[in-house]
């Protein structure tokens, strides 16, 4: 009985109109409530289609994103386990504000390590970390991802997933899950006015002994730059965290830990070709 009433009071929200848009969004949140307690499911709103999880949710899907209070969501799921995946494009919300975490010395938990190894290796040898005379970049670097023709920040569902490049004139500091560690430079060259390289001890687990980063800086002004790691055979765009606002952010958010959004490979000649002149656009 209980479940041919609910039936019956979706049949009404479904078919029944509506005056207004607010009245509408109404009904379009009790029905989802009650086809949830219907069907014991939750109800997937919006998945964009490029995307490589297509396979996870597959229940519900439209061929583009979807708007709503001026708002682009990703992906949206209501229910007792909401999740969402959208474009974050205001530069005063506390995600922009925070993007700093990953590099605090004194906050973020990573560094407690940090400070330990740094002390070994200068035990070990006071003269360890040499200042580099090339070196002219920022120190603290977010990376760029790119979802349909644009690059955008991401903030992850899990901080453990929330990654950086953190490096200076002495150092190159590894920013794992579990911990900083810093490694001197083997070597560190500016090749040209927008191109160095430098290399460093290897501490992932892979065949590579060294890892060499190769970096061009594609818009001079904004210091939009491209890194690319020989040891994973990687290309990544970073910028500096003082010029994170010139671009959007994609946030990642649940109560829960769910799944990181997983962004497809960046066309990187078409990104080259389209950011080269960043601080005009």
């Amino acid at each position: 009985m209980k479940k041919t009433f609910l039936y019956f009071i979706l049949i009404i929200f479904v078919s029944c109109g509506s005056k207004n848009t607010n009245a509408q969004n109404q009904i379009s949140e009790q029905t989802d409530t009650i086809y949830q307690q219907i069907n014991d499911t939750i109800k997937v709103i919006i998945i964009d289609n490029d995307t490589t999880w297509d396979n996870y949710w597959t229940q519900y899907k439209v061929d583009t994103t979807d708007v709503l209070n001026d708002t682009t969501f990703i992906y949206r799921r209501l229910g007792q386990a909401p999740h969402k995946i959208y474009i974050e494009t205001n530069r005063k919300s506390k995600f922009y504000k925070n993007l700093d975490y990953i590099f605090d010395k004194k906050k973020n938990y990573r560094f407690e390590y940090y400070f330990e190894r740094k002390q070994e290796l200068l035990k070990e040898n006071k003269d360890t970390f040499k200042v580099q005379k090339d070196f002219d970049l920022p120190e603290k670097w977010l990376p760029l991802y790119q979802f349909k023709d644009e690059l955008y920040l991401y903030k992850p569902c899990d901080g453990m997933s929330l990654w950086g490049l953190l490096f200076n004139k002495m150092e190159y500091v590894y920013l794992f899950c579990e911990g900083a560690t810093p490694v001197p430079y083997i070597s560190f060259k500016k090749q040209s006015a927008n191109e160095y390289v430098f290399e460093v001890q290897n501490i992932y687990l892979s065949d590579e002994e060294i890892r060499r980063v190769n970096i061009e800086i594609i818009d001079e002004q904004s210091k939009l730059t491209l890194f690319y790691f020989s040891d994973e055979d990687f290309f990544q765009f970073y910028i500096p965290l003082e010029n994170a606002y010139l671009f959007d952010m994609i946030i990642n958010e649940s109560r829960n830990k769910e799944m990181e959004y997983e962004f497809k490979p960046t066309d990187v000649e078409k990104m080259k070709l389209k950011y080269k002149n960043l601080s005009k656009l």
